[in-house]
């Protein structure tokens, strides 16, 4: 039995847009589900783009769910955006909440538009739950 709320965190230095991410997430029995990002570059002039999304899993580690996959872009040190930080939330439904057992954060290096990058690595991610062994909390 899964206690809620659940809280996992990841940090990660993106490559190669060697940028900064550090997430956390909350689920709540309710099925709400809790997004936080600070994704931060420190290089002069040097920007990029960083993604994430959240992965729910099963008891079997099969690919339930995700969250809608969110890219951030920075301008570097010294112009525009050298760090941002937002939230969000999204709604789990009662089913996949029934069935969650791992959480995973996902931190990509995004140059695409969002959609292509996460639909490309999501492929991927549904078949080979190895894929994101590293990156799970069991619950």
């Amino acid at each position: 039995m899964t206690s809620f709320p659940v809280k996992v965190d990841q940090r990660d230095n993106v490559i190669p847009a060697d940028i900064n991410a550090d997430t956390s997430v909350t689920l709540y029995a309710d099925g709400t589900l809790t997004v936080a990002t600070t994704a931060y570059e420190w290089t002069d002039l040097h920007g990029g783009h960083v993604g994430v999304v959240v992965l729910l899993y099963d008891a079997n580690q099969h690919w339930l769910t995700s969250t809608s996959p969110v890219r951030y872009g920075l301008d570097g040190k010294w112009i525009g955006t050298s760090q941002i930080t937002t939230s969000f939330n999204q709604t789990i439904d009662k089913d996949t909440m029934s069935q969650v057992a791992y959480v995973a954060i996902k931190h990509y290096n995004a140059p695409n538009d969002a959609w292509t990058d996460i639909q490309a690595w999501l492929k991927g991610a549904e078949q080979v739950f190895t894929d994101v062994a590293d990156i799970v909390k069991k619950l």
